[in-house]
């Protein structure tokens, strides 16, 4: 049995109730959602106080505290954990802004970029969060596509996987999101 295949089932035995399946999910897949939390946070920068641990902690009790979670697969699972982590650092961001105090300090980050790392400041994330919205109320498909490609970091062949469509169309699906996005942040 594939790791994929084993960590799916696991996964539907964990949200029947199996808490011995909860517990290897967590287990197995902590290290993930902690460098999928860190992924995101640098992206949109940080303070002192808003840590990877505690980014995976809050999404896991967003998972795991629904009684409706139906995750198909691992990548759906990503998926799901992604917008929750992106919710989280919305409304981190948010509240940072509403405090005027803090809105004049620069968010420093506690893990350094790493590679081609994109930086948002909150701002910018707030904007990307609002062209987001408005991208999934006109198209759901292409802003689902941006969350698994942008906050989850999924490759086009795992999109591909989960849309159940050809790597061809995940990448030209990929330029009209960005273009829409693009468009909606420069306005």
């Amino acid at each position: 049995m594939s790791q994929e295949t084993e960590i799916t089932q696991l996964l539907v035995s964990a949200r029947e109730g199996n808490q011995t399946a909860h517990a290897q999910v967590v287990t197995r897949l902590y290290e993930q959602l902690h460098s999928l939390a860190r992924r995101q946070i640098r992206r949109t920068g940080n303070s002192p106080t808003l840590c990877t641990t505690a980014v995976v902690n809050e999404a896991y009790l967003r998972l795991f505290g629904k009684q409706d979670a139906s995750w198909e697969n691992r990548q759906h699972f990503f998926a799901c954990a992604a917008l929750a982590m992106r919710q989280l650092l919305i409304d981190y961001a948010r509240r940072r802004r509403a405090d005027k105090r803090s809105a004049e300090v620069p968010m420093p980050t506690i893990e350094p970029q790493v590679g081609e790392s994109v930086h948002l400041s909150l701002d910018d994330l707030l904007q990307l969060d609002d062209a987001l919205t408005r991208l999934q109320a006109t198209d759901d498909h292409l802003g689902k596509l941006v969350e698994l490609r942008f906050f989850s970091g999924l490759s086009v062949e795992q999109v591909s996987e989960v849309f159940n469509c050809s790597s061809r169309t995940v990448v030209r699906d990929w330029r009209k999101a960005r273009a829409f996005l693009n468009a909606a942040v420069a306005a």
